[in-house]
């Protein structure tokens, strides 16, 4: 509310000595963009200390993650990140990802693995940033020009207005562009599952601790 208040108060002067506003907040969608998240390890490390190549079912699991950062101040509470990006304040996405949709896999497959050597499966999810503008919907404007708290005290004395600042139409929302919320979670594709892009690690072993 008060980011909303400082966009609206360039060149604006209050009504009266005292006013007082109240409103909602919602939160529109401003950008959307997809990115590669961070790649992570998705099953143990299985290794070869053999002369030659080894076959082993490996098991992998992942579960899409969330997150949420502001342009300014603290961080983020997760439970107003969860009312912006599921649409119950005001977002409206169209595309399933894991902030409306949480999704998860296992698999399991054999791999090899050559002599000598260790692997692990990893995971890169594809990622879709949401950027939300917090918009101030304004209900009421009230000012008074008196300064004598026995006027201020009388509800009559007020001068009410559904704008800010008695302005126009176009002044019940308060927009503020420096201000923003960008939500980050995994896309997910048709049928519930995470969509990214699954890799195989492989290091060699220390050849003093492999068979000869």
């Amino acid at each position: 509310m008060e980011e909303g208040r400082r966009a609206a108060d360039r060149g604006e002067k209050p009504g009266g000595d005292w006013e007082n506003f109240g409103g909602y907040c919602t939160y529109v969608q401003a950008s959307t963009w997809s990115i590669k998240g961070k790649q992570i390890r998705t099953s143990r490390w299985i290794g070869n200390r053999g002369t030659s190549e080894d076959k082993e079912t490996i098991v992998r699991n992942y579960t899409t993650k969330s997150s949420a950062k502001k342009s300014v101040g603290t961080l983020i509470s997760l439970s107003l990140a969860e009312s912006i990006f599921t649409g119950s304040l005001g977002g409206n996405f169209s595309y399933e990802w894991g902030w409306e949709k949480s999704a998860s896999f296992e698999t399991r497959s054999e791999k090899s693995i050559p002599p000598c050597s260790q692997i692990a499966m990893t995971w890169t999810p594809y990622q879709r940033v949401v950027r939300v503008n917090p918009v101030f919907n304004v209900t009421d404007y009230a000012w008074n020009k008196s300064t004598d708290r026995k006027v201020l005290a009388d509800p009559k004395t007020w001068s009410h207005s559904t704008t800010w600042r008695n302005r126009g139409a176009s002044w019940r929302k308060i927009y503020s562009y420096g201000y923003y919320i960008d939500g980050i979670s995994d896309e997910v594709i048709p049928g519930g599952r995470p969509d990214g892009r699954e890799d195989k690690w492989q290091q060699a072993l220390d050849r003093r601790t492999c068979a000869r």
